[in-house]
């Protein structure tokens, strides 16, 4: 009899870029038949054999094992539920097109993230650049004021010196310094306003080219969106056979295969739903919980748990545990 326990989880595509963040994705697993023997604790484990396409080292997977573990353990209260042996059951890494798939995706996704971070340093500079035309705008306007204040008096002391047929010598002298001090004012204020205006064009230049881009972003992650769509990834099994005579059993052989994981958080929410397998337990049926049927799996959301439904379908199968 050979037993099967899939473990089915739907890759995440992320948020990326400014504006919309997507929906966490479900996994779902199938019931599968009859598992390994419930209570048989420690349950033995090894890493054997990693397709090097993971990128994942021996000792980063016998790590994600330990934290599976771990989680079962901390959850029971009870450590040596697990153990690493030579004689364990065998974990693979099967490398396929699922993790294919992520790989290229999540290459993507990074691609877009990297751009997403770049126009938000765009959008940075383009605010100091409004602040700064903002800042020359209160110069320009100020030099302008006090170009037009001295022009004013300047004018009014020329008509009112020739209301009355000219001015003294004394008089003649201080309106050249006052018309050469409105003379600077006004270069002043010009100088003023031709960087404004530069910096106006500066800045729909550079607003046009952010917006541009945006629009790309937006529809390379589009793209990406319309690529992946929703849609269930195994990404780890139980396996178990019995050999026997009849009622006898002679033989029991079991394995974890492991096909395809988001993260390292990801990678052990996979290996400690198939070590639930590993300790007797089908799908729990209880939502949200880590043996059940339908959960979500994605890069990013952080570490797993075993829950307490997790603990409470355990204690009434194995109450001595």
């Amino acid at each position: 009899m050979r037993a099967c326990r899939p473990f089915l989880i739907a890759p995440v595509l992320l948020a990326t870029g400014p504006l919309e963040a997507a929906d966490p994705l479900p996994w779902t697993a199938d019931p599968g038949a009859d598992v390994r023997a419930a209570c048989e604790v420690p349950v033995l484990w090894r890493v054997d054999g990693i397709d090097p396409r993971f990128g994942l080292s021996e000792a980063d997977a016998a790590g994600a094992v330990r934290a599976a573990a771990f989680l079962w353990e901390s959850a029971l209260g009870r450590v040596l539920l697990f153990r690493e042996s030579d004689e364990g059951i065998p974990i693979r890494f099967e490398y396929d097109e699922r993790q294919e798939e992520t790989r290229v995706r999540q290459a993507r996704i990074a691609e877009v993230d990297a751009e997403a971070r770049s126009l938000e340093e765009s959008a940075e500079a383009l605010e100091l650049l409004r602040s700064r035309l903002e800042s020359r705008r209160s110069i320009h306007q100020a030099r302008l004021t006090t170009y037009r204040d001295r022009l004013a008096t300047l004018e009014e002391t020329v008509e009112f010196w020739n209301a009355r047929g000219g001015a003294p010598a004394e008089e003649v002298e201080r309106l050249r310094q006052l018309e050469a001090e409105v003379d600077e004012l006004r270069a002043s204020a010009n100088a003023a306003a031709d960087e404004v205006n530069r910096l106006v064009d500066a800045l729909n230049r550079e607003t046009e080219a952010h917006n541009l881009r945006v629009d790309e972003a937006n529809r390379r992650r589009a793209a990406i969106r319309d690529a992946y769509p929703v849609r269930v990834v195994q990404s780890g099994e139980y396996l178990e056979s019995t050999r026997g005579i009849g009622p006898l059993t002679l033989s029991r052989d079991a394995e974890i295969r492991i096909y395809q994981f988001e993260d390292r958080d990801h990678l052990t929410l996979v290996v400690a739903h198939e070590l639930g397998h590993a300790l007797g337990l089908g799908h729990t049926g209880i939502e949200g919980t880590l043996m059940a049927a339908e959960g979500v799996g994605a890069a990013g959301m952080g570490p797993p748990d075993v829950t307490p439904g997790d603990v409470a379908v355990l204690r009434e199968l194995c109450p001595e545990l």
